[in-house]
């Protein structure tokens, strides 16, 4: 099994998996996100969505809006 670029993965490696932010919520001592997954080669139309701390994500591009 490998990457999108022919990295060999394993186990326990760390992945980034690209999304669309559709949802953010304010708390005082908190923030939460919800996450679209974009759709991935071989997945046809079906999308997923992830709800977790914004304390577990990194942006890694701007929105134009």
């Amino acid at each position: 099994m490998h990457d999108r670029n022919g990295t060999p993965l394993k186990k326990g490696d760390k992945v980034m998996i690209p999304g669309v932010v559709t949802d953010c919520q304010d708390f005082q001592d908190f923030c939460n996100v919800t996450v679209d997954l974009l759709p991935m080669r071989g997945a046809g139309d079906r999308r997923e969505c992830w709800t977790g701390n914004t304390g577990q994500v990194v942006l890694m591009e701007k929105s134009d809006g």
